[in-house]
């Protein structure tokens, strides 16, 4: 990432689903939901997990199924 983003590398385990694999996933420190958007759609992703210090994390919807 050309930005300078700190982020920590991870696997998305899914819970107890046949239809979901484990797959690489990343943790992106500092990013706005708007860069988090850009960065989704640059990776092909139909969604991602966003959230801020004190908020509950959300799922944003890139594509819907």
């Amino acid at each position: 990432m050309s930005k300078g983003y700190n982020l920590i590398e991870g696997i998305g385990v899914p819970d107890e689903s046949d239809q979901w694999k484990p797959e690489p996933s990343f943790f992106i420190w500092n990013i706005d939901l708007e860069e988090a958007s850009n960065v989704a759609v640059r990776f092909g992703q139909k969604a991602f997990v966003y959230g801020c210090t004190n908020i509950l994390p959300s799922i944003i919807w890139i594509q819907p199924d």
